[in-house]
């Protein structure tokens, strides 16, 4: 018999709309009522995970930031951490601002940005149709590596670069492959 079943959200629990079916949210009562454990894991801030775990009854664990947070729902505690240092995050901003290419840092707090662009329209979109509490926060701000320097930013749980070329997006690559030499960094791709 399974203990504890491990859902993702985009794509695989959350249809095209955000939205969790009617199926799905029986499924998961179902194994529920056979004391199956149900984590939810993420790629999302915690906050937005938050609200998907209380809408579905899956009240006490939960990973996010790709993993690099595993938090306690019921004590409201983090039980494992190992977050992006700022001082790893402002190398890559760099990079990525110097090559003009498209990220967006995620923190416990928003996903931080300089413009509404690819994986950000999705979270624009969802938190058009969501209550004002179960929303993923957003700060657009024109200077992030400024932003991040001044400011709590809380931590940094993920960092995104995007682009549309497979070409300009690889010729980043060598200069983020010695960043990447770092145990916070797990990969880079072409997505």
């Amino acid at each position: 018999m399974y203990k504890l079943i491990a859902i993702d959200l985009d794509g695989t629990l959350l249809d095209s709309y955000g939205d969790v079916s009617i199926q799905n949210k029986q499924a998961i009562e179902n194994a529920k009522n056979k004391n199956i454990e149900i984590v939810l894991c993420s790629g999302r801030m915690s906050s937005s995970v938050i609200g998907i775990a209380d809408e579905i009854g899956a009240n006490n664990y939960m990973i996010s930031g790709n993993g690099s947070l595993v938090y306690d729902l019921k004590k409201k505690k983090i039980l494992y951490n190992e977050c992006i240092p700022k001082e790893i995050a402002l190398k890559i901003v760099k990079i990525c601002d110097e090559n003009s290419i498209y990220y967006t840092i995620n923190t416990e707090k928003y996903i931080l940005s300089k413009s509404l662009n690819y994986n950000l329209m999705y979270y624009y979109y969802e938190n058009s149709k969501k209550a004002e509490d179960k929303k993923t926060n957003i700060n657009i701000v024109e200077n992030i590596e400024k932003y991040i320097k001044e400011s709590d930013v809380g931590q940094i749980t993920k960092i995104t670069i995007s682009d549309e070329t497979k070409t300009i997006f690889n010729g980043i690559l060598k200069k983020l492959n010695e960043v990447r030499k770092n145990k916070y960094i797990r990969s880079f791709k072409y997505v």
